[in-house]
């Protein structure tokens, strides 16, 4: 490599507002998660709403299903879960903080069931959107964390959960998503 050459540099930049002495956990996790959304809006930026609203085959998600339920997935683990809801008080709820009605989504799907109707029409800027603000919500949440409440628990539906199982959970079905709208995207008719 010659003395002008850069070299790369592979950082994980982390959220400013987080205090490095209480909440580094947190912190690095935030960072983990605005990542992952960076590599979800760049693979999704460019598809239009017919490829948004493809479907596999009956019975299987859209892309556009999948990052709504990025989206209601996320709000339900960090701001309803850990309230032990009862089961009709959610879709509501996330719904609520999201300003969609996220049970028209109908996940998980029915064998033979088709795309929903009402994801039909919606384009890029729709879903890029839902996620912008699920980001928002997630870091004002995670903000007042600090990294000995992860240690902590909550009871919901007979279970017991930790807040830092809870922080794992949501990165890593991020994670799994991402990669499963990769898959669907490699599986479209005009790709």
């Amino acid at each position: 490599m010659s003395d002008t050459a850069t070299k790369e540099a592979r950082l994980l930049p982390v959220p400013p507002d987080f205090s490095p002495a209480n909440q580094s956990a947190i912190a690095y996790t935030m960072g983990m998660l605005n990542k992952q959304y960076e590599q979800l809006y760049e693979i999704t930026s460019e598809l239009t709403v017919e490829q948004l609203s493809w479907q596999p085959g009956p019975g299987r998600n859209t892309i556009g299903m999948l990052l709504v339920h990025i989206a209601d997935a996320e709000i339900f683990w960090l701001q309803v879960a850990p309230y032990n809801p009862v089961k009709e008080e959610v879709d509501p709820k996330i719904s609520e903080k999201l300003g969609f009605d996220v049970s028209v989504v109908g996940m998980p799907m029915k064998d033979g069931a088709t795309a929903p109707e009402a994801l039909a029409d919606k384009d890029i800027t729709f879903y890029h959107g839902l996620l912008r603000k699920t980001q928002e919500i997630t870091h004002e949440t995670l903000c007042h964390w600090l990294d000995t409440h992860l240690e902590k628990t909550y009871e919901m539906q007979e279970m017991t959960f930790s807040y830092g199982w809870t922080l794992y959970h949501v990165f890593e079905h991020l994670c799994q998503h991402v990669g499963q709208i990769r898959a669907i995207k490699n599986l479209l008719p005009d790709n």
